[in-house]
């Protein structure tokens, strides 16, 4: 999911000779339990820095959950889904053409 947010953000700054860079996402557990039908109940909280090759970046944060009777799973999911938001989030401080476009939300 993530990686066709990226390609699609590398396509839109192609023309400007704007590369699309991610810094590794800081990753922060939130939460993890069991419910009563015993599934996984996970969250995450990550930071994720977006950088183009001209040196302009943003940061931002997302938070994502999971939740699945297998404790990987669940947290697999909660951490791509935190991982995703944050980078929408950051891609966003970059206008419409990066990620205010509803292209972009389309895609991750």
């Amino acid at each position: 999911m993530v990686s066709n947010g990226f390609q699609l953000s590398n396509h839109q700054l192609c023309a400007g000779n704007y590369v699309l860079f991610c810094a590794l996402p800081i990753i922060i557990v939130k939460q993890c339990e069991k419910d009563d039908r015993g599934r996984w109940n996970i969250g995450y909280l990550a930071t994720v820095k977006v950088t183009l090759r001209n040196g302009v970046s943003h940061e931002d944060c997302g938070s994502g959950d999971g939740i699945n009777e297998s404790k990987v799973k669940a947290h697999e999911k909660a951490i791509k889904s935190a991982v995703t938001d944050a980078m929408k989030r950051a891609a966003r401080h970059f206008g419409e053409r990066l990620g205010n476009g509803k292209a972009l939300y389309d895609f991750c």
